[in-house]
């Protein structure tokens, strides 16, 4: 399984160039980590009326290159019991991170975000893109061997990541 889940922030964050977000999709793309997408943050993703053709073409590239964290039965009862102890009016805007996190702690990967908050509400462990980068930095975990086509695949990820 991924060494991580990635919120819909990290996505958001890298479109506006961030360097911490930008060093997770580097090490992503190079193999350093795995990484896997909630269907719900890509949900999350895709409703938002501002996303542009070409935002969209870049996070289509971008997830080829991580897993999906499959939403089960199982999690989606613990997210919604969660729920349920909490006052009805913060049920809904606490839903997603419900979810997610209940996804995280089934499948024992943090979440990568910059709102760790509302997912460590329901006991979900996070790392935010700074601490991650300086974990990347310091380790020697060598980049896994990519097939000819598969690096032709980053190389153009890579040139139309510097278009945003």
């Amino acid at each position: 399984m991924a060494d991580m889940i990635l919120d819909e922030t990290l996505f958001a964050d890298f479109q506006r160039g961030d360097e911490g977000a930008r060093s997770v999709v580097e090490a992503i793309l190079d193999g350093n980590i795995t990484a896997a997408v909630s269907p719900m943050t890509a949900y999350r993703i895709w409703q938002d009326a501002e996303l542009d053709r070409r935002a969209e073409i870049m996070l289509l590239s971008l997830l080829r290159f991580v897993e999906e964290a499959p939403l089960s039965i199982d999690a989606a009862k613990t997210a919604g019991l969660w729920l349920a102890a909490l006052p009805p009016e913060e049920r809904d805007a606490l839903g997603y991170y419900a979810l997610v996190a209940s996804t995280a702690v089934q499948i024992d990967a943090p979440i990568c975000t910059r709102n760790p908050g509302p997912f460590e509400r329901f006991g979900a462990q996070t790392t935010a893109y700074l601490l991650l980068c300086v974990i990347l930095t310091k380790t020697q975990k060598l980049p896994h061997a990519h097939s000819a086509a598969s690096q032709y695949r980053v190389n153009g990820i890579r040139k139309r990541m510097r278009l945003f």
